[in-house]
């Protein structure tokens, strides 16, 4: 059920998209890609800009709801009222307009012969059926916000008609948004499990620990993205449930296109910085370490202080936790990083200590869950990525489990 920090802290809905500002600036300044694959990067680079910084304003006092910046009226899918038993998806298709929820494709309970004839729509029905599975069998979590909220995508999301397509794929504060991809550097961001997994639980940190979008808190807030999308592509693996020290540990791969050479994913958990190096798109900026810790400007050029590049050092340590643990990541770790989510300390933290700040906890969480070899495990995993010294104390967690 939902805590009372969940239900007093999820008034400020973040924009999150998959592709960073920083990648997407990386394509338009290589210059190595068609004109008009430079043109989708650059609406798609404005556009969201202009969702994320209305959002922005929303949270911190004013202006309207960034609902209608997205191009929709009417009730929210947070306003509206949630699913009692459960699972409800609703599908729309945006038909190559930056409108939400323009033509319904699909409603839970309905005739699912009206997917067959849209892949992305049939993608998207059953990676949000996967995700919702995956929070209700492991964390006993009724969805996003713990009471069912509906579960709502638009596809084929763009600000103009006709080809190519928006190249990200977002959550709103609401609901989720996908582009089809503009043909020569990504295709439709309807694929990937963990993609769908990561948005959307940008989602449950909105209405958990709502960290702030930016500097080492937004780079946490992507990291549990990360973490929670990861587990859930390892969860429903097409060869049955995986090992953490079997798992690829990628974030988003195969989201560029074959033609895109030495660009396998988006992230690697398991070596931050190795993901893709190709002059179309640039090279893989993430850091695996404290020691690498990237301070850039807290604009959206400057991915809000690095949220999705600093965002390699927290989740490079869960990947350590995890492997060092053994047996499936969602069993120990999982269970460890989501106390820790959950616990009344994140919420407000200072946006430049997040990291240490969610560390103590995990440590505090292993000893309290687990034993001593589990807290020795996380507190390892976050030595060596340097946000923890030996000598460090976990802090005591506070639990709303």
């Amino acid at each position: 059920m939902a805590t009372d920090m969940e239900s007093s802290h999820k008034s400020c809905k973040h924009f999150c998209s998959i592709i960073p500002p920083s990648l997407l600036l990386d394509i338009l300044e290589s210059n190595n890609t068609s004109q008009e694959t430079r043109a989708a990067v650059q609406k798609t680079y404005d556009h969201c800009g202009k969702l994320l910084a209305k959002r922005k304003t929303h949270c911190h006092g004013g202006g309207a709801d960034a609902k209608e910046s997205a191009g929709t009226s009417g009730t929210s899918a947070a306003a509206a009222p949630d699913a009692e038993d459960g699972l409800f998806r609703k599908i729309y298709n945006s038909q190559k307009t930056a409108k939400l929820r323009k033509k319904l494709i699909y409603s839970e309970g309905g005739d699912l012969s009206t997917l067959e004839a849209d892949q992305s729509a049939k993608e998207v029905w059953d990676y949000f059926g996967k995700t919702y599975e995956f929070y209700k069998e492991v964390f006993e979590r009724d969805g996003i916000d713990d009471k069912n909220l509906k579960m709502i995508g638009s596809l084929h999301y763009d600000d103009i008609p006709g080809p190519p397509g928006m190249d990200n794929a977002f959550w709103d504060g609401d609901e989720m948004a996908f582009g089809d991809g503009d043909g020569e550097i990504f295709g439709s961001f309807t694929k990937n499990i963990d993609v769908i997994g990561h948005e959307l639980t940008h989602g449950v940190v909105q209405f958990t620990a709502n960290l702030e979008y930016e500097i080492q808190s937004g780079a946490l807030n992507e990291s549990m993205a990360d973490v929670f999308g990861t587990m859930i592509k390892q969860y429903f693996h097409p060869d049955g449930k995986q090992l953490a020290t079997d798992a690829d540990w990628l974030i988003g791969e195969g989201i560029f296109l074959p033609a895109i050479t030495n660009a396998k994913a988006l992230r690697s958990m398991k070596a931050p910085g190795t993901a893709y190096n190709n002059p179309k798109v640039g090279k893989d900026r993430q850091p695996a370490t404290m020691a690498g810790y990237v301070k850039s400007p807290n604009t959206d050029a400057g991915d809000w202080g690095g949220v999705h590049i600093n965002s390699g050092i927290p989740n490079h340590a869960f990947y350590l936790a995890s492997v060092a643990l053994g047996g499936y990541s969602w069993e120990k770790a999982g269970k460890v990083w989501y106390a820790a989510l959950l616990d009344k300390s994140m919420v407000g933290i200072d946006t430049s200590t997040a990291f240490k700040v969610f560390a103590d906890l995990t440590v505090g969480y292993a000893k309290s869950l687990f034993d001593a070899d589990v807290e020795a495990a996380v507190k390892k995993a976050w030595t060596d990525v340097g946000v923890l010294e030996a000598a460090d104390e976990p802090k005591e967690p506070k639990d709303d489990l």
